[in-house]
């Protein structure tokens, strides 16, 4: 079932593949979304059944599972998925996946003990709660089977198993919502309990999981150990330095403009984290999706035409975020968090340029030069180290927000031009810079109008939108293409 689909996505004609594209992203869409409402349910749940402080130290222990699971994995899910698609034997496939799962396994035991022994100091030192030592070894504990429910789920994803896909990701979603009701209304439970939930979840769907993908499973033989190795170290460096940029930003924000500025960001980022959705949901459909056509002939016209339109998709939706901030930040947090309307429209677009890179610089990928990723990275915490106080100091936290933006645009701009260096794919940048072009000048000029003039900044805002969809016409779209684009609409009315 899952080589009858990759075969049918080769075969496809351009059309065809980016209707495939289409309809996984938004599966992956509605799965996230489902997601997102079960968190919602739970959150009040868990908010109300501890103390402030008992939940805090309830998130710490999540916190600090989610920064060890990145470094047990610490690239070895991107090195599976290219090594994955350079063969088409099974037996060369199932090697890569098992490679990989067995290096997984290794850099567990690398990671996981010395916390399991620190658990009594990291308690006692960083928590201030010297009684928790047992439920951060329980947490611990939970980290194994946890990266196998994530290993497994994006094998599914890679394999085109849908179904599977919508078992793995609702199920346990909902087993992790049960567990915690009956937790917390009926079993009084505490800190440890909810562990317990977690551990309970995670073991479980791990053993269904191993038992979707036996297929793929068998003893590596070590032929390709070396080269995905080398191929993920950069990713996994990038990963744990994602999962830290967050504080980076806030620790400037701290530092130069105080408390009352940091939790304004920090609603701001907030609002603008909407658009990971649909940013997380193409990402996943992408990553399967650009891998298992990257050896077909005239494949750049395919990525060429996602660049195009995925672009276009992101500023729209960036704008409707800008447009709704002051309304989200109202009803979501309170009135009094209106100030940090400013900063919502550049960090979304600075997320949304970061989205855009999994795009043009693909090239970096399929030439396995994985290492010119940590260039770009060095870029992104360059800018944000020079212009993040600097613009801090002058104008706050709207500052802020836009050299978050600028280091975002440097990595980009830094990754595509170096794949375009190590891979023969050219992309057609010049309508996409376009595109980001009217969208950021859009943005800025919205929030300096943000704290005098908010209907003049939402009506910029507006007219940005409507000078995206004519860029998006006129020049994102080819002569060819607006000609399809009227022929499938005069049919449809027909």
């Amino acid at each position: 079932m899952a080589r009858d689909q990759e075969r049918r996505l080769i075969d496809a004609s351009l059309r065809g593949r980016l209707g495939h594209l289409s309809r996984d992203a938004l599966f992956y869409g509605g799965m996230l979304a489902v997601g997102k409402a079960l968190g919602i349910i739970t959150f009040p749940l868990l908010a109300r059944h501890f103390s402030v402080a008992e939940y805090g130290a309830l998130d710490f222990l999540v916190t600090l599972g989610t920064l060890a699971s990145v470094a047990v994995v610490f690239g070895q899910d991107s090195a599976m998925v290219r090594f994955y698609y350079d063969s088409d034997d099974p037996v060369r496939r199932a090697n890569a996946v098992s490679q990989a799962l067995v290096m997984k396994l290794f850099q567990m035991l690398l990671v996981l003990p010395p916390i399991w022994i620190a658990a009594p100091w990291i308690s006692a030192k960083m928590m201030g709660r010297p009684d928790l030592a047992d439920a951060l070894q329980w947490a611990v504990l939970q980290i194994p089977f946890a990266v196998i429910v994530n290993f497994v789920g994006n094998l599914l994803k890679w394999t085109f198993r849908r179904g599977a896909v919508f078992v793995m990701s609702i199920g346990i979603g909902i087993a992790q919502m049960t567990g915690i009701v009956v937790a917390t209304v009926f079993l009084d439970a505490d800190i440890r309990g909810i562990i317990m939930v977690g551990l309970v979840v995670n073991s479980t769907f791990s053993i269904i999981g191993l038992y979707l993908v036996r297929s793929h499973l068998t003893w590596p033989d070590g032929a390709d150990r070396r080269e995905m190795l080398v191929f993920a170290v950069p990713y996994g460096i990038l990963g744990v330095a994602a999962a830290l940029a967050p504080n980076i930003e806030r620790g400037i924000a701290l530092s130069n403009a105080g408390p009352n500025a940091l939790g304004l960001y920090a609603a701001g980022l907030k609002v603008a984290a909407l658009l990971s959705i649909p940013a997380s949901a193409f990402q996943s459909a992408w990553g399967p999706f650009s891998y298992a056509l990257h050896r077909q002939e005239g494949v750049g016209d395919t990525y060429d035409a996602v660049l195009r339109f995925w672009s276009v998709t992101l500023c729209v939706v960036a704008l409707g975020v800008g447009i709704s901030a002051e309304w989200l930040l109202i009803t979501f947090a309170s009135p009094k968090y209106v100030e940090a309307v400013g900063v919502v429209m550049p960090l979304t677009l600075g997320m949304a340029v970061i989205s855009v890179e999994s795009v043009s610089a693909i090239g970096i990928g399929l030439s396995k030069r994985s290492l010119l990723l940590l260039i770009s990275q060095g870029s992104y915490l360059a800018m944000l180290l020079v212009a993040g106080p600097s613009l801090v100091k002058l104008f706050g936290i709207v500052g802020l927000a836009h050299a978050v933006l600028l280091a975002h645009l440097a990595r980009t701009s830094v990754a595509t031009w170096l794949a375009t260096r190590v891979f023969p794919l050219v992309p057609r940048v010049r309508p996409v810079l376009l595109v980001f072009g009217v969208t950021i000048a859009t943005s800025l000029t919205s929030s300096v109008l943000a704290y005098t003039h908010s209907a003049s900044a939402i009506a910029v805002l507006w007219l940005g939108l409507l000078a995206v969809c004519v860029l998006a016409w006129t020049v994102v779209l080819s002569k060819t293409e607006r000609k399809t684009a009227v022929m499938q609409f005069g049919l449809k009315r027909r």
